[in-house]
């Protein structure tokens, strides 16, 4: 055992090295961003500067007491001012291994690396980025209208809070298409599209059928201060984490939701895509026709 873990500690050592300098090469030159704010998507995998820095944090030490440690015994003697050297390293390498196991259990995307065809992650990639850019809105598969009756629990039994940390009710957009974007400030790629949703509200601002609401699960104090050092004239709301229904809970962010009256998911979609492009503007507007159809029709 004794020879087991040094040589453990040692294969770790090596491996932190090597591979923190590679996932901060390709942050930095085949990121999005500019800065200390770029982030990377690597397939479905999706990492920016504020986790690579955790991850630095906590790992490093194991390499750098690890390569101290292997230069005490290449020079037969233990460096000065570098007393207990073995046992710092001992313990980083279990901080690193926690800190592993826990994220290999609990965080890693296996599906998405399983299934990944990492040719196609290599060549997007390494096709550059100091753009910020989000995929076009061709890839979305939006169904077909006019959408089948469905029959659900009230999905409109939740509150909102505005910037101004007023209450607003779910129900206030019962008869709308509602644009429904769960987003965080922390979240590089929900800022990336931010643009995108700015020129789809200018597009369909003057379109009383359709609302926008752009909510973020996070304290309101946060959002507001992030919204208010922003150019964005976006329709920014907040919702306590123990109010937001199951079936508006997201897997990933950012999530966009589309929501026909009555309270059914038109259409859902994990990830940053363009979403002024022209096939989401015909979507809604093909959404927003029926309903104003179907109110006529009630009228006549």
């Amino acid at each position: 055992m004794k020879r087991i873990l040094p040589v453990y500690g040692a294969i770790l050592a090596i491996l932190v090295a090597v591979a923190l300098p590679v996932f901060w090469g390709i942050l930095f030159f085949f990121g999005r961003g500019s800065a200390f704010s770029r982030s990377v998507s690597i397939g479905s995998i999706w990492y920016d500067t504020e986790i690579l820095v955790v991850f630095t944090l906590v790992m490093a030490p194991a390499a750098i007491f690890g390569i101290c440690c292997a230069l005490r015994r290449v020079l037969k003697g233990e460096p000065s001012g570098c007393p207990g050297l073995s046992a710092l390293w001992g313990f980083s390498t279990i901080q690193t291994t926690v800190f592993l196991a826990l994220y290999l259990a609990f965080a890693a995307p296996w599906s998405a690396i399983m299934n990944m065809d990492w040719k196609e992650v290599f060549t997007e990639v390494t096709q550059g980025a100091d753009e910020e850019y989000v995929p076009s809105d061709e890839g979305l598969e939006f169904p077909a209208l006019p959408l089948a009756e469905q029959v659900s629990q009230d999905p409109y039994a939740w509150n909102l809070y505005d910037m101004d940390g007023k209450e607003v009710p779910m129900s206030l957009f019962r008869d709308k298409v509602v644009f429904l974007n769960l987003w965080a400030t922390w979240c590089g790629f929900c800022r990336y599209e931010f643009p995108n949703i700015q020129r789809l509200v200018e597009a369909m601002g003057s379109n009383p059928e359709i609302a926008f609401i752009l909510l973020s699960p996070e304290e309101p104090e946060v959002v507001r201060s992030w919204a208010a050092s922003q150019k964005f004239k976006l329709p920014f709301y907040t919702v306590r984490r123990e109010d937001l229904p199951e079936e508006f809970t997201p897997q990933g962010l950012p999530t966009t939701f589309i929501i026909v009256p009555g309270g059914r998911v038109a259409f859902q979609h994990s990830g940053a895509a363009a979403w002024d492009g022209d096939k989401t503007q015909q979507f809604l507007r093909g959404l927003a026709g029926h309903i104003a159809g179907s109110s006529k029709q009630r009228r006549d």
